[in-house]
């Protein structure tokens, strides 16, 4: 991978982290310019083959966060920034961006819980909202009022796009 969309990547991270904790949101003016320019670049640069891998890698990572926006679990600008981000680095780093920025939100929302001692509350809250996730028609929506914890995603796919950069240097 040429360094210029890990480097577009990591600036974009950047630039969504300090809106996502200033406004709790990541604005379309960072995320659809993103997207485009990946598109277009790929193209210009690989012709068809580049930007069908572009394409490609926003769909595969636009699908999995989308089913989670439509299930009220996330933003629809975590969303937007994912595809972006799927866009400029391709389906397979973008979805091991995807999964770290998972995984390290995931530690956050643990680390924040056991801190401030509701671990079991939140877990158990979980759990009923994972299956009304998975089964709507058969489980019902989680309590208004249930545990629950937001943290902004931004500082979490900074971080995981922090690991991917450093992955590829190495």
């Amino acid at each position: 991978m040429t360094p210029w969309p890990l480097a577009l990547t990591l600036l974009g991270a950047c630039v969504a982290t300090l809106t996502d904790l200033r406004t709790r949101t990541i604005p379309n003016w960072l995320t659809l310019p993103l997207l485009a320019f990946a598109l277009a670049t790929h193209a210009l640069e690989r012709g068809v083959w580049g930007l069908s891998l572009a394409l490609l890698g926003s769909l595969v990572c636009f699908l999995p966060v989308y089913f989670l926006f439509t299930r009220h679990a996330l933003g629809g600008g975590d969303v937007k920034l994912f595809a972006a981000f799927g866009a400029l680095v391709g389906p397979r780093d973008g979805l091991e961006l995807e999964l770290t920025a998972f995984v390290l939100v995931t530690l956050f929302v643990l680390v924040t819980s056991v801190w401030s001692g509701r671990l079991l509350r939140l877990l158990v809250a979980s759990w009923r909202a994972s299956l009304h996730l998975l089964r709507p028609a058969r489980f019902p929506p989680p309590e208004a009022g249930a545990e629950s914890v937001e943290l902004p995603m931004g500082l979490a796919i900074l971080c995981a796009v922090l690991a991917l950069a450093a992955r590829s240097v190495s």
